[in-house]
């Protein structure tokens, strides 16, 4: 699914798959501003890295005597996420803690992802709680890779 926000300046698209933004573009001249995913080079276009940024150690990590299997920049990104609300220049996503996200990160959690485009910014926030043995605490790692495309000049065909 799929949430479009716009204002006089940009519209910006996001997918409920990992809440990652897909598209900002210029509204008066159709101009994309974000990577368009092509899969020859990186398939992703923008996507949230939660719980961790970065890899772990053989992917593996120990929590109370148990060890559990992280993927690198974590799970987030390749979550469904619930869209919340999405009008106008703003919406929301969010993703709680499953017997998926369980049996990665023992945590339970929810986690908050807003998009807002307030006249010639595009604001792109997350927030969390933590529930259950850690309520009310929510210390952990989040990070946007997001990519913004350029016009190529003569002197970059070389790539």
């Amino acid at each position: 699914m799929s949430a479009v926000i716009e204002n006089d300046n940009y519209s910006a698209v996001m997918s409920s798959l990992g809440a990652e933004l897909k598209s900002l573009k210029d509204a008066k001249t159709g101009r994309e501003y974000l990577w368009q995913a092509d899969p020859a080079w990186w398939k992703g276009s923008a996507p949230l890295l939660f719980p961790i940024v970065g890899g772990l150690r053989n992917g593996k990590y120990r929590y109370e005597g148990v060890e559990y299997e992280l993927p690198q920049h974590g799970f987030a990104r390749t979550a469904e996420f619930r869209q919340c609300a999405a009008a106008g220049d703003a919406a929301e996503f969010e993703l709680g803690s499953n017997a998926d996200t369980m049996a990665k990160y023992p945590f339970e959690f929810r986690l908050r992802v807003g998009f807002a485009l307030p006249t010639n910014t595009l604001v792109y926030a997350t927030g969390g709680i933590a529930y259950g043995k850690f309520k009310n605490s929510f210390a952990t790692t989040n990070g946007f890779n997001t990519f913004t495309q350029t016009e190529r000049t003569e002197r970059d065909r070389g790539w």
